[in-house]
């Protein structure tokens, strides 16, 4: 049976996954510096064990209404060409296993190159956009989305 793991997680008011293969690790929202010159979707950097992480905004990213930061926010941590990057969601909600008959790819509405969409889950009666980081990543903040994930 394929089945596919996920890291749910919340960009209000709408639920988002990412692949959980994709996920290093999640950590709360740290203390972040801003950098000189960045596009707005990059939100700063911060230090994670000796390690600058450069952190995305998926609000930004993905056009949604800003809303200020809070204790709910988390950083979905990914690699890029050995490089960590943080993508800032409002909550981090759950890890969720789906069947692959759960998801559907998604429409081509814009264009593959301008979509960071991977497919749609359909889990308890509600539609999640299921992200592709690479894709994410090669808009916001210029790393090849080709890139091998760790």
């Amino acid at each position: 049976m394929n089945e596919t793991p996920l890291i749910l997680f919340l960009l209000e008011p709408d639920e988002y996954a990412l692949s959980a293969m994709e996920v290093r690790e999640v950590v709360l929202l740290p203390e972040l510096v801003p950098i000189a010159g960045a596009t707005p979707q990059v939100a700063g950097v911060f230090n994670l064990r000796g390690e600058v992480v450069t952190v995305i905004d998926l609000r930004r990213r993905l056009r949604l209404p800003e809303r200020p930061w809070n204790e709910r926010n988390a950083v979905l941590v990914v690699s890029r060409q050995g490089r960590p990057f943080g993508l800032l969601v409002d909550e981090a909600l759950s890890l969720v296993t789906l069947k692959q008959e759960e998801i559907e790819a998604p429409p081509d509405i814009r264009g593959e190159s301008e979509t960071p969409l991977l497919g749609f889950g359909k889990m308890n009666g509600k539609v999640i956009q299921i992200l592709d980081s690479g894709k994410i990543l090669a808009s916001a903040a210029g790393v090849p989305e080709k890139a091998d994930l760790r």
